[in-house]
């Protein structure tokens, strides 16, 4: 949950939030921040196989709180 870019004045942009699901991979799945990003990094057997999905969602849009779209999220 951020600001829409670096130059925006919240509330007026907004705020965006962005979710990398990845089912099975929870405690296989390592973070590392690579400024202004995050780098999110598995190993992967050959034949297996990896699936994830991910979303964003905006303020403006149907989601306007961060507590909305952190639930929404947890619970896919």
């Amino acid at each position: 949950w951020e600001k829409a870019s670096d130059t925006s004045f919240e509330p007026e942009d907004g705020m965006i939030g962005a979710a990398l699901h990845m089912p099975g991979a929870e405690s296989v799945i390592e973070l590392k921040a690579n400024r202004p990003h995050i780098v999110a990094t598995r190993k992967v057997v050959p034949g297996e196989i990896l699936s994830y999905s991910f979303g964003s969602c905006w303020s403006k849009g149907e989601i306007e709180e961060p507590g909305s779209w952190f639930e929404l999220v947890k619970n896919l």
